[in-house]
């Protein structure tokens, strides 16, 4: 099974292809929540869909990872 490197929130997890597809498919129509900071003021909240650009630029990355690097890692374990 080819595996593959999902990049969410900085962090590399390792999952077979079709498994990082069905995260893609279920995120396909997610939104995005942001809080902004106003000085002297409250906190404003905000709930909209991302255009193009920021689905680009901030979306979930996902990169082929070669068996043979995926096996010597896997040997290395969790590092010290």
């Amino acid at each position: 099974m080819t595996k593959v490197l999902i990049n969410i929130g900085g962090r590399k997890y390792v999952l077979d292809r079709d498994k990082a597809v069905q995260i893609l498919e279920l995120m396909s129509g997610y939104e995005v929540f942001e809080s902004r900071w106003h000085k002297g003021s409250d906190d404003t909240y905000h709930v909209f869909k991302p255009d193009a650009s920021e689905i680009l630029h901030n979306g979930v990355n996902i990169s082929s990872l070669p068996v043979d690097l995926y096996e010597i890692a896997k040997l290395a374990g969790r590092p010290d």
